[in-house]
């Protein structure tokens, strides 16, 4: 298990490593719903797409992104917002890290868990340009939107209404009971 103050540090140590360009976009495409353990069985399992939303979202602690999302339907859309709480400092490049690597991760495993064509439609984030912004697509796969007021992610509503090929309920009960054990350990030495 690691803790708030470790992930800190990392975060801090890798948005300060200049010689690896797009170090936080390139670490959160490399993880996959098989790298999650028992949250990617999860994610998989689930009954339908909006199960394995809504799982990801109340379990977001287990992986410690350092970023706390929450969802909601807009229309024929679903919204993510996201927020780093390590800092909240647009402008701190730890923010910027933290930011950067949820938005690879979410978008590899919408792909891995629900579909390989889902995306996210658009990207709204609250910092500036970065250097690296004509890379942002190529990572997470739709365009990004910089200087917004609220940093978020949206998706097509359509997929929620997608099968997911590999739904198992007893799989999914056993491994959701696994996470609950793991959120109070989480929880507990917070």
């Amino acid at each position: 298990l690691v803790s708030y103050r470790q992930l800190l540090d990392a975060y801090r140590a890798g948005a300060e490593i200049e010689e690896i360009p797009l170090l936080a976009l390139r670490a959160g495409h490399s993880m996959h719903v098989t790298a999650c353990g028992i949250f990617g069985y999860a994610l998989m399992s689930s009954a339908s797409p909006q199960d394995a939303i809504d799982f990801a979202t109340k379990y977001q602690s287990i992986l410690g992104p350092g970023v706390e999302s929450g969802y909601r339907r807009e229309g024929d859309q679903i919204v993510w917002t996201l927020e780093p709480f390590m800092t909240k400092d647009p402008t701190d490049p730890v923010y910027r890290f933290a930011i950067e690597y949820h938005l690879a991760i979410s978008s590899n495993l919408l792909r891995d868990a629900i579909d390989p064509a889902c995306t996210f439609r658009e990207i709204q984030v609250s910092y500036a340009r970065p250097a690296n912004a004509d890379h942002y697509e190529s990572f997470i796969g739709c365009p990004t939107r910089f200087e917004q007021r609220i940093d978020q992610m949206n998706m097509s509503g359509h997929w929620l209404d997608h099968r997911l090929p590999l739904s198992n309920p007893i799989t999914n009960a056993l491994v959701k009971d696994i996470c609950d054990q793991e959120l109070l350990r989480v929880f507990s030495s917070a």
